[in-house]
């Protein structure tokens, strides 16, 4: 159907409130975060200290491990990595970190990471000391989980969304028939019905004719008064 101008302008709120919550719903989002670790620990000498943490990323969106770990005592550097589960296994087996690990900083004294997360599941915070041959290393490990919620689940996203649709839908709909009525009901000028001219019969034959006319048009009789 076409749209003529009084139409547009009564639908158009309702669009701009349409497209205002599909864009909200998907880019409206609370940051979060949530403590995993805040301690200082040993890592001895020719050793390694692991922090486990199982993360649930359901209902959020960019999640990441992060924080800092920073060298208080023992001197030298200590290396840090982030494994998932398979990972970590792999890096029991082998010590290749690197073939393991999500991240991994060798050999520092103070150290910041931000680690995405992509999936649920056990993460392994990894302080290795292993190159120190005499030396254990006090360290300051403070970590937590970043994540964002979305302003609206998916389902009642698509529920706001369905409801604007059928709003949208309906309005159309009866401002359609509205106008359809309208236009209905006016009648154009070359199709106005001329009144029903008045009529009589002749006194004499019957003949109709104007009820003003004075001489029948049939007999030619004089019509009395």
């Amino acid at each position: 159907m076409q749209l003529n101008r009084h139409t547009a302008s009564r639908m158009l709120p309702l669009i701009i409130v349409f497209v205002l919550v599909t864009q909200a719903s998907t880019r409206v989002a609370f940051a979060d975060t949530q403590s995993l670790f805040n301690e200082t620990v040993v890592v001895k000498n020719l050793s390694f200290f692991t922090i486990t943490r199982t993360i649930d990323i359901t209902g959020k969106i960019n999640i990441k491990i992060q924080g800092s770990v920073d060298l208080v005592s023992g001197g030298g550097s200590i290396s840090v990595y982030v494994m998932d589960a398979d990972g970590y296994q792999l890096y029991q087996k082998s010590r290749e970190a690197r073939k393991s690990a999500l991240y991994s900083a060798d050999d520092v004294a103070s150290q910041t990471m931000s680690v995405p997360i992509a999936k649920s599941g056990t993460y392994h915070i990894v302080l290795d000391n292993e190159k120190s041959l005499f030396t254990s290393k006090t360290v300051r490990v403070q970590l937590s989980l970043y994540y964002e919620t979305p302003f609206l689940g998916s389902t009642m996203f698509y529920a706001i969304i369905g409801v604007a649709v059928v709003a949208v839908a309906a309005v159309a709909a009866f401002v359609f028939m509205r106008s359809k009525q309208k236009g209905s009901s006016t009648v154009p000028a070359s199709k106005a019905v001329a009144p029903e001219v008045a009529r009589k019969n002749c006194s004499f034959c019957g003949a109709l004719m104007h009820e003003m006319a004075k001489v029948c048009p049939a007999c030619g009789k004089q019509q009395p008064t």
